[in-house]
């Protein structure tokens, strides 16, 4: 994002006259005007804890920056964060892996481990684990079923869950979640 453009908008949430809920800084895909405008990891960082010190925003759309590992642990830790979209972004395993262990409710992610998917199941193992999550969306993400299913079948509370196409495996294990709406 432009410097000028950024520091501004930050000197805004820092100082708490940001006063929305929802922080929208998505970038369409096939918006080539706005290709100069995305938001780099460090921004995303700056961002992040910016955040921290405003008391307003709960919700952060970031879908198709450059955002990577660091701005994804970063957000993380913003405590007053519920929802997060990172789908179209460059986070790979590390930053997956801090999203997987957050406190957040509701997650979009896109998962694209570069290398394979070296990584994947302590990725999902995670969001196994995660008992904040109400919403996780995979839906642009490569996730073998089998995976999916154990997804599906082992977190009880994750009520909202967007998925790839999925084969039959993962489909009949839905019916041993109790909780997907």
């Amino acid at each position: 994002m432009e410097a000028q453009k950024f520091q501004g908008l930050i000197e805004k949430i820092r100082s708490n006259t940001y006063v929305e809920s929802e922080l929208n800084l998505s970038i369409c895909e096939f918006d080539e005007a706005r290709f100069v405008d995305r938001l780099t990891d460090e921004q995303g960082v700056i961002l992040a804890e910016a955040i921290k010190q405003n008391t307003h925003i709960t919700k952060i759309n970031l879908d198709g920056n450059e955002i990577g590992d660091g701005a994804a642990i970063a957000l993380t830790s913003v405590s007053t964060l519920y929802g997060l979209n990172l789908a179209n972004n460059l986070i790979r395993l590390e930053g997956l892996m801090g999203l997987a262990k957050s406190n957040l409710k509701n997650l979009t992610i896109t998962i694209r481990l570069g290398e394979g998917l070296i990584g994947i199941e302590d990725v999902l193992g995670g969001f196994i684990l995660n008992k904040t999550l109400e919403s996780l969306d995979l839906s642009h993400s490569y996730i073998p079923s089998h995976l999916i299913a154990e997804l599906i079948v082992k977190n009880t509370t994750i009520k909202t869950l967007g998925l790839p196409c999925i084969e039959d495996e993962a489909l009949r294990s839905i019916t041993h979640n109790k909780t997907l709406k």
